[in-house]
């Protein structure tokens, strides 16, 4: 029934058997039969069958040979099982974790999780090939053991980084840090992790998430504190007050910093017509005139004017 033949239908032979099996399994079955009589004792491979019908199925064939006193095989006894859906469905798997892999090296972070065990051993199960470039390691070390990557961690950091994980383990929150890594490929690298933790039945702690080379936007972050500081420094310095003003919202602010106050004041002043209304009237006209020139012809805008303080002097 499995071969879907009737009895008589056919002689049981070898060569019966080779006549049903998919024309490029043939070959195997031939190399572990040829095995068998050779020395092996027994065989196990899963091989295509064609029914009469044209419908192809999977089967699992074992076999275990007899010998006599010589040690030649004198017979062999096995069985064949209808495998079929499990094979598709392991095929299936495969074409979706072939698929899952290939998103995964398209999404710019390393893709992993990470796995503490009560006894404290630290793995990492899973871990896409993106990781590799951060620590120096491939996957299939890390999932063997991950304990070296803090090693690689900042000394600075490191102690940090150990606290936020075992507080994420604790509290089963959202674990995000960054961290400065010595990383064998790449150098000393900013770091950024983000997972969710997962407690499992044997008290092991399991976490799904990312981590990402973050070097750029820190140094870009860094960039811009520091032109932050050297603006607030000039500030003070020619005691002035910068200003944006937002043509598409209509929208004005102005940028201030003042002794001891250690970064710089972004205050709203609304819109330009709120702006103007701060502005003396005799200034007002050739405010406007210069304004309509710097919008209209590209040139630079410069302009001195008084404001209107209310009670205290205009300046």
């Amino acid at each position: 029934e499995v071969f879907g033949l009737q009895e008589g239908d056919v002689s049981p032979s070898f060569e019966a058997f080779l006549a049903i099996l998919h024309p490029d399994d043939r070959p195997t079955a031939i190399a572990r039969v040829n095995a068998m009589l050779d020395g092996e004792q027994e065989f196990a491979d899963d091989l295509r069958v064609i029914r009469p019908d044209g419908a192809v199925i999977w089967i699992h064939s074992r076999g275990r040979a007899t010998r006599d006193s010589s040690g030649q095989v004198v017979l062999v006894e096995g069985t064949d099982q209808d495998v079929t859906q499990k094979v598709l469905a392991e095929q299936q798997l495969r074409a979706e974790r072939d698929r899952i892999e290939k998103l995964m090296e398209a999404v710019p972070v390393a893709i992993c999780s990470f796995q503490l065990t009560p006894d404290g051993r630290m793995t990492m199960p899973y871990a896409s090939h993106r990781i590799e470039p951060l620590y120096g390691m491939s996957p299939e070390d890390l999932a063997i053991d991950a304990a070296p990557i803090f090693q690689l961690v900042h000394r600075d950091d490191v102690e940090r980084v150990n606290q936020s994980v075992h507080e994420s383990a604790r509290t089963l929150t959202l674990w995000r840090d960054e961290y400065r890594v010595h990383s064998p490929v790449l150098g000393d690298i900013w770091v950024e992790g983000c997972s969710s933790p997962v407690r499992l039945s044997d008290g092991t702690m399991l976490w799904h998430g990312y981590v990402a080379d973050v070097t750029a936007r820190r140094q870009m972050d860094d960039a811009l504190r520091a032109s932050e500081r050297r603006l607030r420094l000039a500030l003070v310095a020619a005691g002035s007050v910068a200003f944006t003003w937002d043509i598409t919202k209509d929208s004005v602010t102005r940028y201030f910093s003042t002794e001891p106050e250690p970064h710089i004041t972004e205050r709203h002043v609304g819109s330009l017509n709120d702006f103007r209304a701060q502005i003396h009237p005799d200034d007002l006209p050739r405010f406007d005139r210069q304004l309509s020139a710097c919008l209209s012809e590209g040139d630079d805008y410069r302009n001195a004017y008084r404001v209107v303080r209310g009670e205290k002097p205009s300046i």
